[in-house]
């Protein structure tokens, strides 16, 4: 405690004699997605200091789907958040952005600075699906459009009705999810073919957004 006489207040001053200790900056690995059809090759992570922009970064991802892929000498910083933007394709020669489709993005989070590298995983920025499908359908049919672009997935699963919860929901097969940033609605088919998918529609959901606070998200 110190006090300044020409402004007649007390305030709050550090001692030279006490070491405060280092800032703690993990390096930070995240789990990529694995969307359909689509392989992550570039990656921008965003930094936000006290709720202001902080510049971002530009990767070439070299890693497959569902792997975590560290963000080389990059690091973390204590108290800075951070966003990480996912594309198709790889970055502009002088990475200033990435090419390719944007394919989903993770919420703001604050660095954890408990563990090095601090890890962000899938289930940080998606969840699982699980549906309930209208009598007589035996085939779903999931389709998403990511991050309001161009590109849009197809799943058809046939249900396994050996395995509905208790509520008579069927929840999608790994490596299905809902990201971040995606709309998803599904289609209920009363018949399956084999390679040929599902056959003969017979219900369509409303249309759902990614929502995170609820893993599995419920559809129908």
């Amino acid at each position: 405690m110190v006090f300044d006489q020409a402004k007649s207040q007390f305030g709050i001053a550090k001692r030279t004699d006490i070491n405060y200790g280092n800032i703690l900056t993990p390096n930070i690995a995240v789990q990529l997605p694995d969307i359909k059809g689509a392989k992550v090759q570039c990656l921008i992570i965003y930094r936000i200091i006290d709720g202001q922009d902080g510049g971002y970064n530009v990767f070439l991802v070299d890693k497959g789907p569902s792997e975590f892929f560290i963000l080389g000498n990059y690091l973390a910083t204590e108290y800075h958040e951070y966003k990480i933007d996912f594309y198709s394709n790889v970055p502009f020669d002088n990475y200033t952005w990435c090419w390719g489709y944007h394919l989903t993005h993770t919420p703001v989070y604050r660095a954890n600075i408990t563990s090095n590298p601090w890890q962000i995983s899938l289930s940080d920025y998606s969840v699982r699906i699980k549906v309930k499908a209208p009598n007589p359908s035996t085939c779903l049919a999931l389709i998403s459009i990511y991050e309001y672009s161009p590109y849009v997935t197809r799943h058809d699963v046939s249900i396994d009705f050996s395995n509905l919860d208790p509520s008579g929901y069927y929840v999608l097969p790994d490596p299905i999810r809902a990201y971040t940033g995606a709309i998803h609605h599904v289609v209920s088919f009363k018949d399956s073919n084999g390679d040929s998918g599902c056959q003969n529609p017979v219900a369509t959901s409303q249309t759902f957004v990614t929502d995170l606070e609820e893993d599995p998200m419920a559809i129908g």
